[in-house]
């Protein structure tokens, strides 16, 4: 393969990797704020403050998983931004320390979409 060719690889995989990352930020995000509406919903309902359920949701599992699911929207978002860490590494030849940073977004993604299904069975669990 040539150069050319190499590049084009290069930045056809850097781009599929930051629309993976745009979709695992949206995912979370989203989300997060179903989560944080639907518990400002059952909140506002009036809690029995005994035993932290509403009506049988247990609204402890409810803040958990919205915990959950913001602190994985930052972490994708922490990743997006050092996808172009990363591309900037290798721009400047620095292809070991951009190898790195793209290890450290493929942990972070990863953690995304684990920590999406995590809250998705606190909330499951909630109801």
């Amino acid at each position: 393969m040539t150069n050319e060719e190499n590049t084009a690889m290069f930045n056809s995989v850097i781009l599929l990797g930051q629309n993976t990352l745009k979709a695992a930020l949206a995912i979370n995000v989203v989300f997060a704020v179903a989560a944080l509406l639907l518990l400002g919903k059952l909140v506002g309902i009036m809690a029995d403050l005994e035993t932290f359920t509403l009506n049988g949701i247990d609204v402890a599992a409810l803040i958990t998983a919205f915990w959950i699911l913001t602190l994985n929207s930052a972490a994708v978002a922490v990743a997006f931004g050092l996808s172009y860490v990363a591309q900037f590494m290798y721009a400047m030849q620095l292809k070991q320390y951009g190898s790195y940073v793209h290890a450290v977004v493929a942990v972070l993604t990863v953690w995304g979409y684990l920590g999406f299904i995590i809250g998705g069975y606190y909330i499951y669990q909630a109801f």
